[in-house]
């Protein structure tokens, strides 16, 4: 079967209808599994198990805690979430930190991605090498656009993110709010937000364009997930 692109896998397996803009980090857990293309079966009854092997797929929150207590044996996370355990990670999402996609891959293959395994190895978690999986650079869609940073003064945004990419935005004269994802379109459409932050392949998932006029490409920021597994035990 064919792997998304991008994307959580736990979000497109428990999805119907998945997008075919989603990510190939399932593809390692499809492998583990038995696929039936049935349309008829909702696309969690679609895997089994091979004989001998259990594999459980769970979509949960608080996936980092859960991996390093153990509950999970991997998960997926962007830098800026793995920044609660090892702050260094944040700099996979700096602002400006990187041009393109390219040189994110280049530093994660090089040194910088070998010192972040390195911290997390003493944490007992191992990022597998070359597991680091696209999201895309990211972008300001809103209700103007954004041509100088001049424009960003007072504009009412949501920001994913740490506290310390969220100062970025906030050393722009930018009103910043945090919101989960799902709630990000009702707020453009009430107004509660002006503008928010994402890659493409979020505003084309989550619906943004049926609340904003303008997409504005700042390619300010990298996001991706790191594929992460427990090292506890093993």
């Amino acid at each position: 079967m064919c792997c998304p692109r991008s994307g959580s896998f736990e979000d497109w397996f428990q999805n119907d209808h998945p997008s075919t803009t989603f990510s190939q980090i399932c593809e390692d857990r499809l492998l583990t599994l038995r696929y039936d293309p049935n349309p008829a079966k909702p696309m969690p009854a679609r895997f089994s198990s091979p004989p001998g092997v259990d594999v459980q797929i769970v979509h949960t929150d608080g996936g980092l805690d859960n991996l390093v207590k153990g509950d999970l044996a991997f998960t997926t996370l962007a830098g800026n979430g793995l920044a609660a355990l090892l702050p260094a990670a944040d700099v996979q999402a700096t602002p400006y930190g990187f041009r393109n996609p390219a040189q994110v891959y280049r530093a994660m293959d090089g040194a910088l991605g070998e010192y972040l395994r390195d911290e997390l190895r003493a944490k007992a978690l191992y990022a597998l090498p070359g597991g680091c999986f696209e999201n895309g650079m990211h972008q300001i869609t809103g209700t103007r656009p954004i041509r100088s940073a001049a424009d960003m003064q007072g504009l009412k945004i949501r920001v994913p993110g740490s506290p310390v990419y969220q100062d970025f935005f906030k050393a722009l004269g930018a009103q910043v709010f945090t919101m989960g994802l799902g709630a990000t379109l009702a707020a453009l459409k009430s107004g509660m937000v002006e503008a928010q932050d994402d890659p493409w392949d979020v505003v084309e998932l989550f619906k943004f364009y049926e609340a904003q006029k303008y997409a504005s490409i700042t390619d300010h920021s990298w996001s991706g997930y790191n594929l992460l597994a427990n090292l506890k035990d093993r």
